[in-house]
């Protein structure tokens, strides 16, 4: 997948700038380098791979991956190696503890899967990457050649479509399907339904803001009854009225939809959102898990367009006494809206959006609505992709089903003129652009700290104008409008 391939080509670089006799060891590497080797080979090959750390008894008794020797992640000391590279996401905590600890005596640690964080990724290195890749960097993974999961890996489920706000982005307001929630009936039927596809996460959102259900506290009590994990993506404008349930029945994961940090731009594209009451709220949230100690994470996602662009180094500053700067993520504008997408048009990051077709997530992700009708999209604001019904199937049934199977195979066929007219509308940024605009904001961020907001959306523009097409497929590349060529206007910052 292209989120991979980024991956890889930064691994590669950092790889390529070691000594020819840098001593190296592959954390955790089986699984990775059987998938990655044809890319990494030839690095490798020149440099001295001394062996593959890993704690699986399974892997320590065959002894060797690769032809390469596996010793346990404890037995290896500054004298061994010059290099570790950790090439798992899913390494408990403590084992990367372990292995930093080599870089008190003297050995370099990489993350591949934290990539951006190894200081020797500098904006200067990602360029380069940039400058050097080959098409396959902004490949798409093609889940189609591999066998289809029995039951979806992850559901959704929309407890209701409303929203209190009408974001430019969005333009919820402009939905057709009827507004409604999820009665407390249906929504223990929905959590039957996970349970029986094994899934104990559990998101409240597609396309609504949960908290203004009107038995909000209510959904918040059975989840926690029924041993969920919960992740709660919210415009957080009305935390203040729940916070004494959050407390109560903590989620795992409050995420914050937050798409400017200054008053002027947050107004303007959350409308109808009121900044002060924002900053309050994250306050009072930040307070509660202080002072009550809950299990609570919180997240900030910002949906990046020419309108915010300036203004990303204003967001650690502004939120960074409420979120870790880690867990302030950055995603790109697409074209997924109720209304029409002249806002899209004008703001959007023009040369890294591509049609979403083939769309990933129908391999991976299904949608159950406030009514018990199943939709194969996050963002299906008219109705146009229910592909089923939990109250007649169950989602078994409907995720291996004819409607979900036809629209699949229409995707993977790159069949545009067949797809129904939300997914020919549908224009969003590949994975590897995404990627690698998020990794050069950390990077820059690292590197020139002192940037001022107008000096960081140049180098950032600079940077975006360099990356390729995210995708050849899909036919017609020039976006769901005609905008032309159109000059933007930069926003004001008081």
């Amino acid at each position: 997948m292209s989120l991979e391939n980024v991956q890889i080509a930064l691994l590669r670089h950092l790889i390529g700038t070691l000594s020819d006799d840098a001593r190296i060891a592959l954390c955790c590497a089986g699984k990775f380098l059987h998938a990655n080797w044809r890319n990494l080979e030839d690095v490798l090959a020149k440099r001295h791979v001394v062996a593959i750390l890993d704690d699986d008894p399974e892997k320590l008794a065959s002894g060797e991956v690769l032809g390469l020797a596996v010793r346990p992640v404890d037995s290896v000391t500054g004298g061994d190696i010059d290099v570790v590279v950790i090439t798992s996401d899913r390494m408990e905590d403590r084992m990367v503890r372990r292995l930093e600890r080599l870089a008190g005596e003297g050995v370099k640690v990489i993350r591949t899967f934290r990539i951006d964080h190894n200081p020797d990724v500098t904006p200067e290195v990602i360029q380069a990457v940039v400058t050097q890749a080959s098409p396959e960097l902004y490949d798409e993974p093609q889940p189609w050649n591999d066998p289809l999961p029995e039951v979806p890996p992850a559901v959704g489920v929309e407890i209701n479509n409303g929203c209190n706000i009408n974001c430019v982005m969005c333009e919820t307001h402009s939905a057709s399907r009827p507004i409604g929630e999820m009665d407390l009936d249906m929504f223990r039927e929905s959590l039957d339904q996970l349970e029986a596809v094994h899934c104990k996460t559990l998101t409240y959102h597609t396309v609504g803001e949960p908290t203004i259900h009107r038995r909000f506290e209510d959904i918040l009590r059975i989840s926690h009854e029924r041993g969920f994990e919960v992740t709660l993506s919210t415009n957080g404008l009305l935390i203040h009225r729940h916070i004494d349930a959050l407390v109560r029945w903590p989620v795992a994961v409050i995420r914050f939809s937050v798409d400017g940090a200054t008053r002027e731009t947050y107004e303007r594209i959350r409308v109808g959102g009121k900044f002060d009451r924002l900053l309050d709220n994250l306050r009072l949230m930040r307070s509660a898990i202080t002072e009550h100690n809950l299990p609570t994470s919180v997240e900030m996602g910002v949906t990046l367009s020419l309108d915010n662009l300036r203004e990303v180094p204003l967001f650690f500053d502004v939120f960074g006494r409420f979120v870790d700067d880690d867990l302030i993520t950055f995603g790109l504008l697409n074209s997924l809206t109720a209304g029409d997408v002249d806002y899209y048009e004008g703001a959007k990051l023009i040369n890294v959006d591509r049609l979403n077709v083939p769309c990933l997530p129908l391999w991976s992700n299904t949608y159950v609505g406030y009514d018990g009708r199943v939709s194969a999209c996050c963002r299906d604001y008219h109705g146009e992709l229910v592909v089923g019904d939990t109250r007649t199937h169950t989602l078994t049934e409907i995720w291996n089903g004819p409607a979900l199977t036809e629209l699949r195979a229409k995707h993977a066929a790159g069949d545009v003129a067949a797809l129904p007219r939300a997914c020919r509308n549908c224009y969003t940024a590949g994975s590897a652009a995404a990627s690698l605009i998020s990794y050069f904001i950390t990077s820059l961020r690292r590197a020139e700290p002192h940037l001022s907001p107008l000096e960081f959306e140049q180098r950032m523009l600079g940077f975006i104008g360099t990356l390729g097409p995210a995708s050849p497929r899909g036919g017609d590349q020039s976006g769901p409008g005609d905008a032309g060529e159109r000059s933007y206007p930069l926003p004001v910052l008081n």
